[in-house]
Protein backbone atom coordinates (compact mmCIF):
# COMPACT_ATOMS: atom_id res chain seq x y z
CA UNK A 1 0.00 0.00 0.00
CA UNK A 2 1.41 3.37 -1.07
CA UNK A 3 0.56 6.44 0.96
CA UNK A 4 -0.09 9.94 -0.30
CA UNK A 5 -0.69 13.05 1.78
CA UNK A 6 -2.65 15.93 0.28
CA UNK A 7 -1.71 19.27 1.81
CA UNK A 8 -4.59 21.72 1.46
CA UNK A 9 -6.00 24.95 2.86
CA UNK A 10 -8.03 24.84 6.01
CA UNK A 11 -11.78 24.36 5.50
CA UNK A 12 -14.08 27.24 4.73
CA UNK A 13 -13.15 27.92 1.12
CA UNK A 14 -16.36 26.42 -0.22
CA UNK A 15 -16.63 26.16 -3.96
CA UNK A 16 -12.94 25.60 -4.72
CA UNK A 17 -10.08 23.31 -5.67
CA UNK A 18 -10.49 21.36 -2.43
CA UNK A 19 -13.81 20.05 -3.73
CA UNK A 20 -12.09 18.74 -6.83
CA UNK A 21 -9.44 16.86 -4.89
CA UNK A 22 -11.97 15.42 -2.47
CA UNK A 23 -13.65 13.89 -5.52
CA UNK A 24 -10.37 12.67 -7.01
CA UNK A 25 -9.40 10.82 -3.84
CA UNK A 26 -12.54 8.68 -4.18
CA UNK A 27 -11.36 7.46 -7.57
CA UNK A 28 -7.66 6.80 -6.98
CA UNK A 29 -6.64 3.14 -7.45
CA UNK A 30 -7.01 1.01 -4.29
CA UNK A 31 -3.25 0.61 -3.85
CA UNK A 32 -3.09 4.28 -2.79
CA UNK A 33 -4.09 5.23 0.77
CA UNK A 34 -4.74 8.93 1.31
CA UNK A 35 -4.60 11.47 4.10
CA UNK A 36 -5.42 15.18 4.10
CA UNK A 37 -3.46 17.72 6.09
CA UNK A 38 -5.12 21.14 6.27
CA UNK A 39 -2.79 24.06 6.87
CA UNK A 40 -3.11 27.84 7.34
CA UNK A 41 -2.78 30.51 4.67
CA UNK A 42 -1.70 34.18 4.98
CA UNK A 43 -5.06 35.03 6.56
CA UNK A 44 -4.55 32.44 9.30
CA UNK A 45 -2.92 34.64 11.94
CA UNK A 46 0.59 35.97 12.55
CA UNK A 47 2.22 32.54 12.84
CA UNK A 48 0.57 30.93 9.82
CA UNK A 49 3.87 30.33 8.01
CA UNK A 50 5.86 28.54 10.74
CA UNK A 51 2.77 26.61 11.85
CA UNK A 52 2.12 25.37 8.34
CA UNK A 53 5.73 24.43 7.67
CA UNK A 54 6.01 22.62 11.00
CA UNK A 55 2.89 20.57 10.26
CA UNK A 56 4.11 19.68 6.77
CA UNK A 57 7.56 18.66 8.02
CA UNK A 58 6.00 16.09 10.37
CA UNK A 59 4.16 14.28 7.55
CA UNK A 60 5.33 10.85 6.47
CA UNK A 61 4.22 9.50 3.10
CA UNK A 62 5.40 8.05 -0.19
CA UNK A 63 4.09 11.06 -2.16
CA UNK A 64 3.26 14.58 -1.00
CA UNK A 65 0.74 16.53 -3.08
CA UNK A 66 0.65 20.24 -2.24
CA UNK A 67 -2.61 21.67 -3.57
CA UNK A 68 -2.97 25.22 -4.90
CA UNK A 69 -3.46 27.71 -2.09
CA UNK A 70 -0.72 26.37 0.19
CA UNK A 71 2.18 25.96 -2.23
CA UNK A 72 4.59 27.33 0.40
CA UNK A 73 4.35 23.96 2.20
CA UNK A 74 6.53 22.32 -0.47
CA UNK A 75 9.50 23.95 1.27
CA UNK A 76 9.01 21.44 4.11
CA UNK A 77 8.34 18.21 2.18
CA UNK A 78 10.83 15.82 0.49
CA UNK A 79 11.74 17.38 -2.84
CA UNK A 80 11.89 14.22 -4.96
CA UNK A 81 8.45 13.02 -3.84
CA UNK A 82 6.49 16.27 -3.94
CA UNK A 83 3.89 17.40 -6.48
CA UNK A 84 2.67 21.02 -6.46
CA UNK A 85 -0.61 22.02 -8.14
CA UNK A 86 -0.99 25.60 -9.41
CA UNK A 87 -4.48 26.72 -10.48
CA UNK A 88 -3.67 30.20 -11.74
CA UNK A 89 -1.54 33.27 -11.16
CA UNK A 90 -4.38 35.63 -10.28
CA UNK A 91 -3.30 36.35 -6.70
CA UNK A 92 0.31 36.88 -7.77
CA UNK A 93 -0.66 39.31 -10.51
CA UNK A 94 -2.93 41.25 -8.13
CA UNK A 95 -0.26 41.69 -5.43
CA UNK A 96 1.86 44.83 -5.29
CA UNK A 97 5.26 45.91 -3.99
CA UNK A 98 6.96 43.97 -1.21
CA UNK A 99 3.90 41.76 -0.73
CA UNK A 100 4.18 40.61 -4.34
CA UNK A 101 7.89 39.87 -3.96
CA UNK A 102 7.35 37.78 -0.83
CA UNK A 103 4.32 36.01 -2.29
CA UNK A 104 6.21 35.19 -5.49
CA UNK A 105 9.09 33.78 -3.49
CA UNK A 106 7.11 31.70 -0.97
CA UNK A 107 4.25 30.51 -3.20
CA UNK A 108 6.00 30.06 -6.53
CA UNK A 109 9.79 30.31 -6.74
CA UNK A 110 10.81 28.23 -3.71
CA UNK A 111 8.14 25.48 -3.93
CA UNK A 112 8.38 25.08 -7.71
CA UNK A 113 12.18 24.93 -7.73
CA UNK A 114 12.20 22.35 -4.96
CA UNK A 115 9.39 19.99 -6.01
CA UNK A 116 9.72 17.12 -8.47
CA UNK A 117 6.57 17.84 -10.50
CA UNK A 118 4.09 20.65 -11.06
CA UNK A 119 0.52 20.17 -12.28
CA UNK A 120 -1.69 22.87 -13.74
CA UNK A 121 -5.37 22.68 -14.66
CA UNK A 122 -5.24 24.09 -18.19
CA UNK A 123 -2.86 24.80 -21.03
CA UNK A 124 -3.52 28.50 -20.48
CA UNK A 125 -2.26 28.27 -16.89
CA UNK A 126 0.76 26.35 -18.13
CA UNK A 127 1.61 29.08 -20.63
CA UNK A 128 1.18 31.83 -18.03
CA UNK A 129 3.28 29.96 -15.49
CA UNK A 130 6.12 29.29 -17.91
CA UNK A 131 6.07 32.91 -19.08
CA UNK A 132 6.53 34.05 -15.48
CA UNK A 133 8.92 31.23 -14.49
CA UNK A 134 10.63 29.90 -17.66
CA UNK A 135 12.87 27.52 -15.71
CA UNK A 136 9.91 25.36 -14.57
CA UNK A 137 8.90 24.26 -18.09
CA UNK A 138 10.16 20.67 -17.86
CA UNK A 139 8.35 20.00 -14.59
CA UNK A 140 4.85 21.04 -15.70
CA UNK A 141 2.04 18.63 -16.60
CA UNK A 142 -1.50 19.68 -17.55
CA UNK A 143 -4.23 17.68 -15.80
CA UNK A 144 -7.69 19.28 -15.91
CA UNK A 145 -10.19 19.61 -13.09
CA UNK A 146 -12.61 16.70 -12.65
CA UNK A 147 -16.38 16.87 -12.74
CA UNK A 148 -17.59 16.18 -9.21
CA UNK A 149 -20.38 13.81 -8.21
CA UNK A 150 -23.91 15.13 -8.62
CA UNK A 151 -23.63 16.83 -11.97
CA UNK A 152 -25.61 14.60 -14.29
CA UNK A 153 -27.99 15.06 -17.18
CA UNK A 154 -31.47 16.20 -16.14
CA UNK A 155 -33.74 17.08 -19.10
CA UNK A 156 -35.54 20.43 -18.95
CA UNK A 157 -37.58 22.42 -21.40
CA UNK A 158 -36.76 26.09 -21.80
CA UNK A 159 -38.94 28.23 -19.55
CA UNK A 160 -41.62 30.04 -21.51
CA UNK A 161 -41.83 33.77 -21.02
CA UNK A 162 -39.06 34.39 -18.49
CA UNK A 163 -35.90 32.28 -18.57
CA UNK A 164 -33.59 31.55 -15.64
CA UNK A 165 -29.93 32.47 -16.16
CA UNK A 166 -27.40 31.00 -13.73
CA UNK A 167 -24.20 32.89 -12.87
CA UNK A 168 -21.63 31.10 -10.72
CA UNK A 169 -19.26 33.35 -8.80
CA UNK A 170 -19.17 37.08 -8.11
CA UNK A 171 -15.46 37.87 -8.26
CA UNK A 172 -14.44 40.87 -10.33
CA UNK A 173 -13.22 38.64 -13.17
CA UNK A 174 -16.69 37.09 -13.50
CA UNK A 175 -17.76 40.21 -15.41
CA UNK A 176 -21.15 40.39 -13.68
CA UNK A 177 -21.98 44.12 -14.12
CA UNK A 178 -21.42 43.90 -17.87
CA UNK A 179 -23.57 40.76 -18.14
CA UNK A 180 -26.34 42.51 -16.18
CA UNK A 181 -26.24 45.58 -18.39
CA UNK A 182 -26.19 43.40 -21.50
CA UNK A 183 -29.51 41.83 -20.55
CA UNK A 184 -31.26 44.93 -19.25
CA UNK A 185 -34.93 44.66 -20.21
CA UNK A 186 -34.58 41.00 -21.24
CA UNK A 187 -37.24 38.61 -19.95
CA UNK A 188 -35.02 36.73 -17.54
CA UNK A 189 -34.24 36.12 -13.90
CA UNK A 190 -30.62 35.98 -12.79
CA UNK A 191 -29.68 33.28 -10.29
CA UNK A 192 -26.40 34.49 -8.82
CA UNK A 193 -24.30 32.23 -6.60
CA UNK A 194 -21.92 34.21 -4.38
CA UNK A 195 -21.79 37.40 -2.35
CA UNK A 196 -22.69 40.49 -4.35
CA UNK A 197 -20.57 43.62 -4.13
CA UNK A 198 -22.11 47.07 -3.86
CA UNK A 199 -21.21 47.74 -7.51
CA UNK A 200 -22.99 44.56 -8.59
CA UNK A 201 -26.08 45.37 -6.54
CA UNK A 202 -26.17 48.82 -8.05
CA UNK A 203 -25.95 47.36 -11.57
CA UNK A 204 -28.87 45.07 -10.80
CA UNK A 205 -30.91 47.97 -9.43
CA UNK A 206 -30.08 50.29 -12.32
CA UNK A 207 -31.08 47.66 -14.89
CA UNK A 208 -34.21 46.75 -12.89
CA UNK A 209 -33.24 43.10 -13.23
CA UNK A 210 -35.09 40.29 -11.51
CA UNK A 211 -32.64 38.16 -9.55
CA UNK A 212 -32.11 35.69 -6.76
CA UNK A 213 -28.85 35.82 -4.83
CA UNK A 214 -27.60 32.77 -2.94
CA UNK A 215 -24.66 33.05 -0.55
CA UNK A 216 -23.00 30.10 1.14
CA UNK A 217 -24.73 27.51 -1.02
CA UNK A 218 -23.95 23.86 -0.28
CA UNK A 219 -22.74 21.55 -3.04
CA UNK A 220 -26.19 20.00 -3.24
CA UNK A 221 -27.87 23.39 -3.52
CA UNK A 222 -25.53 24.43 -6.32
CA UNK A 223 -26.38 21.24 -8.23
CA UNK A 224 -30.07 21.98 -7.79
CA UNK A 225 -29.68 25.51 -9.16
CA UNK A 226 -27.97 24.13 -12.25
CA UNK A 227 -30.97 21.87 -12.75
CA UNK A 228 -33.46 24.72 -12.37
CA UNK A 229 -31.76 27.11 -14.77
CA UNK A 230 -32.14 27.39 -18.54
CA UNK A 231 -28.78 28.96 -19.40
CA UNK A 232 -25.40 29.05 -17.64
CA UNK A 233 -23.84 32.43 -18.37
CA UNK A 234 -20.08 32.52 -17.76
CA UNK A 235 -18.55 35.54 -19.58
CA UNK A 236 -15.44 35.58 -17.42
CA UNK A 237 -12.49 37.81 -18.23
CA UNK A 238 -9.88 35.34 -16.98
CA UNK A 239 -9.83 31.92 -15.33
CA UNK A 240 -7.47 29.11 -14.52
CA UNK A 241 -10.01 26.63 -15.90
CA UNK A 242 -13.74 27.46 -15.84
CA UNK A 243 -15.53 24.60 -14.07
CA UNK A 244 -19.07 26.05 -14.43
CA UNK A 245 -18.79 25.37 -18.16
CA UNK A 246 -18.41 21.63 -17.61
CA UNK A 247 -20.96 21.51 -14.80
CA UNK A 248 -23.55 23.22 -16.99
CA UNK A 249 -22.85 20.93 -19.93
CA UNK A 250 -23.03 17.79 -17.78
CA UNK A 251 -26.42 18.90 -16.42
CA UNK A 252 -27.73 19.43 -19.94
CA UNK A 253 -27.93 23.22 -19.85
CA UNK A 254 -26.97 25.67 -22.55
CA UNK A 255 -23.66 27.38 -21.76
CA UNK A 256 -22.60 30.82 -22.94
CA UNK A 257 -18.99 31.65 -22.15
CA UNK A 258 -16.07 33.83 -23.21
CA UNK A 259 -14.24 33.43 -26.49
CA UNK A 260 -10.99 33.50 -24.50
CA UNK A 261 -8.63 30.83 -23.23
CA UNK A 262 -8.98 28.65 -21.26
CA UNK A 263 -12.79 28.91 -21.54
CA UNK A 264 -12.70 28.28 -25.28
CA UNK A 265 -10.76 25.02 -24.95
CA UNK A 266 -12.67 23.83 -21.89
CA UNK A 267 -16.03 24.33 -23.62
CA UNK A 268 -15.07 22.51 -26.82
CA UNK A 269 -17.90 22.86 -29.33
CA UNK A 270 -20.57 22.63 -26.64
CA UNK A 271 -21.09 26.34 -25.87
CA UNK A 272 -21.82 29.69 -27.47
CA UNK A 273 -18.67 31.82 -27.33
CA UNK A 274 -18.91 35.58 -26.90
CA UNK A 275 -16.68 38.61 -26.61
CA UNK A 276 -16.89 39.15 -22.83
CA UNK A 277 -16.16 42.86 -23.25
CA UNK A 278 -19.15 43.37 -25.56
CA UNK A 279 -22.59 43.83 -24.03
CA UNK A 280 -24.21 43.52 -27.45
CA UNK A 281 -22.42 40.22 -28.10
CA UNK A 282 -23.60 38.77 -24.78
CA UNK A 283 -27.19 39.86 -25.44
CA UNK A 284 -27.14 38.51 -28.99
CA UNK A 285 -25.92 35.11 -27.76
CA UNK A 286 -28.74 34.79 -25.21
CA UNK A 287 -31.26 35.90 -27.82
CA UNK A 288 -30.18 33.36 -30.44
CA UNK A 289 -30.17 30.54 -27.91
CA UNK A 290 -33.71 31.37 -26.78
CA UNK A 291 -35.03 31.71 -30.34
CA UNK A 292 -33.29 28.75 -32.01
CA UNK A 293 -34.33 25.29 -30.72
CA UNK A 294 -32.15 23.49 -33.29
CA UNK A 295 -29.08 25.31 -31.99
CA UNK A 296 -30.03 24.38 -28.45
CA UNK A 297 -30.26 20.73 -29.45
CA UNK A 298 -26.82 20.76 -31.05
CA UNK A 299 -25.26 22.53 -28.08
CA UNK A 300 -26.87 20.11 -25.63
CA UNK A 301 -25.49 17.04 -27.42
CA UNK A 302 -22.04 18.55 -27.90
CA UNK A 303 -21.92 19.72 -24.30
CA UNK A 304 -22.69 16.26 -22.93
CA UNK A 305 -19.94 14.76 -25.09
CA UNK A 306 -17.48 17.38 -23.95
CA UNK A 307 -18.30 16.96 -20.24
CA UNK A 308 -17.52 13.24 -20.50
CA UNK A 309 -13.83 14.16 -20.96
CA UNK A 310 -13.72 15.31 -17.34
CA UNK A 311 -15.08 12.24 -15.57
CA UNK A 312 -13.30 11.95 -12.19
CA UNK A 313 -12.18 8.35 -12.66
CA UNK A 314 -10.20 9.29 -15.77
CA UNK A 315 -8.66 12.39 -14.15
CA UNK A 316 -7.75 10.41 -11.02
CA UNK A 317 -6.03 7.86 -13.24
CA UNK A 318 -3.88 10.61 -14.72
CA UNK A 319 -2.80 11.72 -11.26
CA UNK A 320 -2.12 8.12 -10.19
CA UNK A 321 0.13 7.65 -13.22
CA UNK A 322 2.00 10.83 -12.30
CA UNK A 323 2.47 9.65 -8.69
CA UNK A 324 3.77 6.30 -9.92
CA UNK A 325 6.29 7.98 -12.21
CA UNK A 326 7.32 10.15 -9.29
CA UNK A 327 8.28 7.04 -7.33
CA UNK A 328 9.75 5.24 -10.32
CA UNK A 329 12.82 7.32 -11.06
CA UNK A 330 15.05 10.00 -9.67
CA UNK A 331 14.92 12.31 -12.66
CA UNK A 332 12.84 15.38 -13.35
CA UNK A 333 9.56 14.44 -14.96
CA UNK A 334 9.15 15.72 -18.51
CA UNK A 335 6.29 18.14 -19.03
CA UNK A 336 3.31 16.82 -20.92
CA UNK A 337 -0.28 17.74 -21.61
CA UNK A 338 -2.99 15.32 -20.48
CA UNK A 339 -6.51 15.94 -21.79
Amino acid sequence: MKRIVFLERMSGFGYSIERQFEELRRWLPPEWSTEVLRCPTPGGGKLWLPKGLASASRCRADVYHVVSGVQYLAAATPAMRTVVTVCDLGSLNAAKGLKKLLFRLSYYTVPMRKCKAITVISETTRERLIKAFPWCDEKVTVIPDPLVTGFEYVPKDLCKGRINILIIGTGEQKNLPRAIRALSGFACTFIIIGRLSEIQRRALADSRSDYENIEGATDGEVVEWYRRCDIVLFPSLHEGFGMPIIEGQATGRIVITSDLEPMRSVAGDGAVLVDPYSESDIRAAVTVVVENPELRGRLLAAGLRNAARYEPKAIAGQYAALYQRLLGDGHTLPGQQVV
